[in-house]
């Protein structure tokens, strides 16, 4: 399910934001759509299953997926982002752009950008190096609740980075408004069983709280732009949109070859998407659907040929 909300924002920058071509009262609405309704809950949930995944695989794979966590999750996951970002930098080099090398670094650290995605990237990384550090000292200080321990680290962690990204950098609300989905997720971990006999004990309690999790979302939304508790108003919203999703795939099943593929290349398609784009947009393409035609196809065999390269390369160093 959480495929569906991802791919419905992939194309949202340029196809909405970034496109300059003419648009029509169609394209206006799902702009509307994605601006108001939408918006920067498309990766709340990719954060919460992020965050379910990790302490579900430190529990049930034990010590040894632990101690790999630095090399085949951290590392994996900055080569494959440093490499497509030198593949950006050789692009932007053939338009005639040019940057500096401080830029070039912050970039491969995913704190700037040659042109490619990078919060999500730098929130992951980041989050990932918290995991780890905190599920190991939690294991040498106590084994039995070492799972709690982690990831109360994990959630400090997240409070640091917000603190430093709002109160010091002073970084968009994108760097920090979603990241206490990915503690969401391990929180939800540590309590699934008592939630789930609660949900599923009865029917009627299961379509109360489908209501109740709706109105919610309905009613928070329209006090969601108030910039004085923006941060609170958002994390009622995105507990309601991970709340329905769950209630949802607990009734209802969405099997797709399309978005099972997409599923499994979610991040190869959320860092190369935006090559299309900028070479679309140095020629000038104006019309929406042959743009987005023209990108998505560039865009899926973008992840086909990186992924060929990636295997061998893994195959190699992991």
């Amino acid at each position: 399910m959480e495929r569906i909300f991802y791919f419905t924002d992939i194309y949202e920058s340029y196809g909405g934001g970034g496109w300059h071509g003419n648009i029509n009262l169609f394209d206006q609405i799902y702009i509307n759509i994605n601006d108001l309704i939408i918006g920067q809950l498309v990766v709340v949930l990719f954060l919460f299953l992020s965050g379910y995944g990790v302490i579900c695989s430190i529990d049930k794979k034990g010590q040894n997926y632990l101690n790999e966590f630095p090399k085949k999750r951290i590392f994996k996951t900055w080569i494959h982002f440093a490499i497509i970002v030198l593949l950006y930098g050789g692009l932007q080099f053939l338009l005639g752009n040019s940057y500096n090398l401080k830029t070039v670094i912050k970039a491969l650290i995913a704190i700037d950008s040659l042109g490619n995605s990078n919060w999500y990237i730098f929130a992951i990384l980041y989050l990932y190096i918290a995991s780890f550090i905190g599920f190991f000292l939690g294991k040498l200080l106590n084994k039995k609740l070492y799972l709690a321990l982690g990831t109360s680290f994990v959630l400090l962690s997240v409070l640091i980075y917000m603190i430093i990204f709002r109160k010091v950098l002073q970084y968009s609300t994108v760097w920090y408004d979603s990241i206490v989905c990915y503690v969401m997720g391990m929180v939800f971990y540590l309590i699934e069983d008592r939630v789930l006999k609660i949900v599923q004990f009865k029917t009627y309690r299961y379509w109360c709280v489908l209501v109740m999790v709706c109105l919610v979302f309905a009613g928070n939304r329209l006090f969601l732009f108030s910039q004085y508790n923006y941060l609170i108003y958002f994390w009622i919203q995105s507990m309601a949109i991970i709340a329905f999703v769950l209630l949802f795939s607990m009734k209802f099943t969405c099997k797709s070859k399309l978005l099972s593929w997409c599923g499994k290349n979610l991040f190869y398609i959320y860092i190369l998407q935006r090559i299309p784009f900028i070479i679309l947009d140095y020629i000038g393409l104006s019309n929406l659907y042959l743009y987005f035609i023209i990108a998505t196809i560039g865009t899926i065999f973008l992840v086909y040929a990186m992924q060929k390269i990636f295997r061998k390369m893994d195959s190699i160093l992991f």
